[in-house]
């Protein structure tokens, strides 16, 4: 077991991603990751980022919950994909429980700093059948890059594993698409339920009171809720 509480610290270096928290199969990790007040700063300025490196990344294969609450995460400009938000309940052997809330990822009018590349700003996943409960809420996205959406909610190749998927989406924006996804279609939210062919889970969605102001592009909308193959997506 391990409980992890990270307050009023600037990350500004790292060739990797920032701040990755993950337990591994059979572990358990708490993590508080910033708090009204004490927020913390990813702002990576290293000169030879790896490619796919985000500002932070909560991917365990084991049990995890999770508070991220009151942050500002910003990118510097890249070719290659780099920056922004995952979580990602990865294998089935996973379970993710946890809050991203008032938090900023990019800085409205600066190119490219919410994620470059071909990054979302924040990408949520189940990926390979962890269970996921999430809550977010009262954040702001700008500057992202592409990979189907601003802000990717995912679940699939669960490779056979039952997934439970339960998602609170409330009162964000997402705003302002960097020049990397302008070319590309792209949403400002995409929820892309079921992956690969035969899957048949079912996703929970509540998504009320969050602004898009134009945050579509090339021929993609604002917002994009895509039910796949035989799984199954309940809203209120």
């Amino acid at each position: 077991t391990t409980n992890v509480t990270v307050l009023d610290s600037t990350f500004q270096g790292s060739r990797g991603t920032p701040f990755d928290a993950l337990s591994q199969t059979g572990a358990t990790m708490d993590l508080v990751f910033g708090s009204p007040g004490h927020g913390n700063t990813i702002h990576n300025t290293h000169s030879n980022i790896v490619p796919f490196a985000q500002d932070l990344a909560v991917t365990p294969t084991g049990t995890e919950t999770f508070d991220i609450n009151s942050n500002h995460f910003d990118s510097a400009s890249a070719v290659q994909a780099q920056g922004g938000v995952i979580i990602n309940a990865a294998l089935g052997t996973a379970t993710a429980t946890g809050y991203f809330r008032n938090n900023t990822i990019g800085t409205s009018g600066v190119a490219n700093s919410g994620s470059s590349g071909n990054d979302p700003a924040l990408d949520v996943e189940s990926n390979g059948g962890g269970d996921l409960t999430i809550v977010v809420d009262n954040n702001q996205m700008y500057q992202w890059g592409s990979n189907g959406a601003g802000f990717l909610l995912q679940a699939g190749s669960t490779s056979g594993n039952p997934t439970t998927v339960n998602a609170t989406v409330t009162n964000n924006t997402i705003a302002e698409p960097g020049t990397f996804a302008v070319a590309n279609t792209a949403q400002g939210f995409q929820l892309n339920n079921g992956t690969t062919s035969g899957e048949n889970f079912t996703t929970c969605l509540k998504f009320q009171g969050n602004t898009l102001d134009t945050s579509g592009t090339g021929a993609g909308g604002d917002v994009r809720l895509r039910q796949r193959f035989d799984t199954k997506v309940q809203m209120p």
